[in-house]
């Protein structure tokens, strides 16, 4: 009994240590940035989820069309170089709505239109404004496309040119909402054909990796989600009004479900900043036997 006692009173007190020394660090790095233990709890996430990765309990109807090397090399002679014209994305979306795809996340940055006078694809001669036409028509024709919204600029435009992102409909009037003066939509044809839009935004993490994702981000008080999280939220029927806002504890509530959030406190030029953002709960291998070669 005093040796179960005595075990106990050892790991309250190592446990206490630990919370003091990283309070200690945390408070002495002025809550700026994360402390050698939090670093250290990072890398043991890495270690966990490598070790729990359960690659056949992946759903199966969640499928990834990369254009990578092999794609832009073996249709280089039909599409031509990066970046493919937008007629050649008109062809993919066709296809994805022939295979009654339910919803489809295109990541490409459509945010200007295509101004070229006259290009060769297929043996004809296109213009940009035809080419952007074939992906206008393709995108709304399908009626399921969550279009690209470009969060990563960090500045403001002198001519304030950019168009305003729409307003979906989400009231997150809350701080830790990263804040953006520009968020790029789509060129704004493409824009009014899409189904909504999600943004691009992701922050490494202090050692390199991308462990944590952001979930939404502001600009002009409209909030836009992620575009993972635009994805989500439509295929399980959550609407823009069903994100009730982030409660205590830094949970945010999405419809029925709700997603851990934590906060960050970064220097910047501009200062510090101040957001949440939430782990990836990645379980997988990063690839899959088929992937391998």
């Amino acid at each position: 009994m005093r040796k179960a006692v005595a075990g106990i009173l050892i790991g309250l007190g190592a446990g206490a240590a630990v919370l003091a020394a990283d309070l200690l660090l945390t408070t002495v790095a002025g809550g700026i940035g994360s402390s050698p233990l939090q670093r250290a709890e990072l890398i043991t996430y890495d270690w966990r989820l490598t070790r729990t990765a359960r690659p056949h309990t992946a759903r199966q109807d969640i499928a990834l069309v990369e254009i990578d090397e092999y794609s832009l090399r073996n249709l280089q002679k039909v599409a031509g170089r990066w970046p493919w014209p937008r007629v050649v994305h008109s062809m993919l979306v066709d296809y994805l709505a022939a295979a009654h795809a339910k919803l489809v996340a295109y990541d490409i940055d459509f945010a200007e239109a295509d101004t070229r006078k006259g290009f060769d694809f297929g043996g004809s001669t296109w213009s940009g404004a035809q080419s952007d036409d074939e992906l206008v028509k393709s995108v709304k024709a399908a009626g399921n496309v969550i279009l690209l919204a470009d969060a990563t600029f960090e500045g403001t435009l002198l001519d304030n040119s950019a168009a305003p992102v729409p307003d979906a409909g989400y009231r997150l009037d809350v701080p830790g909402i990263i804040e953006r003066r520009v968020v790029f939509p789509p060129f704004a044809a493409l824009a009014a054909a899409g189904s909504g839009l999600g943004h691009n935004l992701f922050i490494l993490d202090p050692d390199g990796p991308i462990r944590h994702t952001v979930p939404f981000v502001r600009s002009g008080g409209r909030v836009v989600p992620s575009l993972g999280l635009a994805a989500a939220m439509r295929v399980a029927g959550i609407h823009p009004g069903d994100v009730t806002g982030i409660h205590p504890g830094d949970v945010l509530t999405i419809g029925d479900r709700v997603l851990p959030l934590e906060r960050r406190r970064v220097k910047t030029a501009a200062g510090v900043d101040n957001y949440l953002w939430a782990l990836v709960d990645f379980r997988g291998p990063a690839l899959l036997d088929d992937l391998k070669h």
